[in-house]
């Protein structure tokens, strides 16, 4: 431990440097002890026979106030050495605070970049330094933690924590964590209203997080953890936005050098949303480990009720569950299985619906393995009898396969004079016409508009809060003559609930055509209705699962 200052006081001193005899009235400009920092610290003291009494003591920080008193054994004989601390002699010192921060504690948790509220502090030295006995209370009120692997905040802290004999328990500590910044403008709206008829604080929702057990602080500065945290529809959201989730939480924080947290997170129906977009090289900014204690993640996430994963190329609901492992800095490893993949994809303006899908994960590697089937729909010429040729839609079902390293894909259903290569050709280069032109040239063209047409379907998705918004291109296999991208169709879509579904389907003058509303009754199992083209369709669709 260590501590500086400038240090002008008046001082009396009598006997010899051997033996001395000290009063002195302090005033400290910026003291700092080890990572506390403060403004200025005055006081009183008087040495003699190895007690140094401090009396009047006000410590100023940029957020709070500190005052104290007491003794504590010193040994200052011996000249010009540095005063060393008696370790087997009583310690009496009381200290008590008020402040904004906790800015004595904070430095010392790198997870944690800032704790702001209403603080109330009381601490009680006893004991001799080889054994010292720390007893008193923290109070906190409208509390709020800036937690560096969390985008969100969490608000409303309040509670006590009673420190006694050197352990503190935490009683009564509860907070909540905000919900209003999820989704678009379509779901902040809703969220508002259902929060103004339920008469709950803006935000807030039905959200709260509990805090029990206890902190052995023999060591005060290297803790031992025993807490429990559980939470109901609590509001979670990684760094970067990848990962929203609102849930129920239940962890164990347990350790010293070895922090190890574990527990389980089980989202409420349709309320985990996984951001990806794939393109994007930018990694969360996390901070550095600060070395001082290795944390040790193995979280449970069950999504059975469901959860949306959202690409600029993806838009899907999935079922399934996950575990999250991780050790210290280094990434996050998963193992599990998501499964019952329902949704939509777009490749090279292609529009393809999910049949079927599992993907598997390996925690050693990522590298998973994929059994997916989807469809799609091209426009073929058909023959009408004369030159003139009529063009018919046909469905291509594409199987994937393999890992992420090796995938396979592969092609049923393929219409007929077409092969397997031809079909690669579109889906794969994005190279829609065979009209004599340079087909790289032609491939580059496609793929660039493509490009600027996901960019625009992803700012719409944002700013709108849409689960899809997709503009389908068309992507012919032999239609002559036809060159650029041309709009086959425009697709928009509302959960408006974690089972209901509405979906509008518009031309390219934005004349819709085709609704469609899905109500899903379980896991397994959806009643679907529209209309199309004036007509009126009902049905139902079933997952076999084995």
């Amino acid at each position: 431990m260590r501590s500086v200052g400038d240090t002008p006081f008046a001082a009396g001193i009598a006997q010899t440097a051997l033996d001395p005899i000290v009063t002195a009235d302090l005033s400290i400009q910026a003291p700092a002890f080890d990572r506390i920092k403060g403004e200025l610290l005055t006081g009183r003291l008087h040495y003699e026979g190895e007690k140094l009494s401090l009396a009047d003591l006000a410590l100023q920080t940029e957020a709070g106030a500190y005052s104290g008193s007491g003794f504590i054994p010193v040994d200052l004989r011996g000249g010009q050495q540095a005063p060393q601390l008696v370790l087997d002699q009583p310690v009496d010192m009381a200290l008590a605070g008020t402040t904004a921060q906790l800015e004595f504690l904070t430095p010392y948790f790198d997870i944690i970049d800032s704790l702001n509220g209403e603080f109330d502090l009381e601490l009680a030295l006893s004991g001799t330094f080889a054994q010292l006995i720390r007893n008193g209370s923290l109070t906190v009120r409208n509390g709020k933690a800036e937690i560096l692997a969390m985008e969100n905040s969490v608000m409303g802290i309040s509670g006590r924590l009673a420190l006694e004999d050197n352990i503190l328990t935490m009683e009564n500590l509860t907070a909540y964590t905000p919900q209003e910044q999820i989704g678009g403008i379509l779901d902040r709206l809703r969220q508002k209203m259902t929060a103004s008829l339920a008469g709950t604080n803006t935000g807030q929702g039905h959200s709260h997080l509990a805090v029990s057990g206890t902190m052995d602080m023999g060591q005060f500065f290297r803790p031992y953890f025993d807490l429990q945290l559980a939470g109901e529809h609590i509001y979670f959201a990684t760094p970067l936005n990848e990962i929203e989730a609102i849930g129920t939480a239940h962890f164990e924080i347990v350790g010293r050098d070895t922090i190890n947290i574990s527990g389980e997170f089980v989202p409420d129906p349709g309320q985990l949303t996984i951001h990806l977009d794939l393109s994007s090289q930018e990694e969360p900014a996390v901070g550095e480990p600060g070395g001082r204690a290795l944390l040790v993640y193995n979280i449970r996430v069950p999504f059975y009720a469901g959860a949306i994963v959202r690409t600029n190329e993806i838009d899907a609901e999935i079922e399934g569950e996950i575990t999250l492992t991780a050790m210290g800095s280094e990434d996050f490893r998963y193992a599990g299985t998501i499964e019952n993949i329902a949704g939509n994809f777009v490749l090279n303006g292609h529009d393809f619906t999910f049949e079927e899908g599992t993907i598997f994960f390996d925690p050693t590697e990522f590298n998973p393995q994929f059994n997916i089937i989807a469809e799609t729909e091209i426009e073929i010429p058909q023959s009408s009898g004369g030159e003139k040729v009529k063009w018919v839609t046909a469905t291509v079902r594409m199987l994937v396969s393999g890992t992420l390293e090796e995938p396979n894909v592969s092609f049923e259903r393929i219409p007929a004079t077409y092969t397997e290569s031809s079909l690669f050709r579109l889906f794969a280069l994005g190279m829609p016409t065979d009209n004599g032109g340079d087909p790289g040239l032609a491939s580059a063209g496609w793929s660039l508009g493509n490009m600027i047409l996901r960019e625009i379907e992803q700012d719409t998705r944002r700013m709108s809060g849409l689960d899809r918004f997709q503009i389908q291109t068309g992507g012919s296999l032999g239609q002559s003559g036809q060159s650029g991208i041309g709009i086959q169709s425009i697709h928009l879509g509302k959960r408006l609930s974690p089972r209901l579904y509405i979906g509008m389907q518009a031309d390219p003058t934005m004349t819709f055509n085709q609704y469609k509303v899905v109500y899903r009754l379980n896991r397994n199992m959806s009643l679907e209705g529209g209309v199309e083209d004036g007509l009126y369709k009902v049905g139902y669709r079933i997952r076999y699962r084995y």
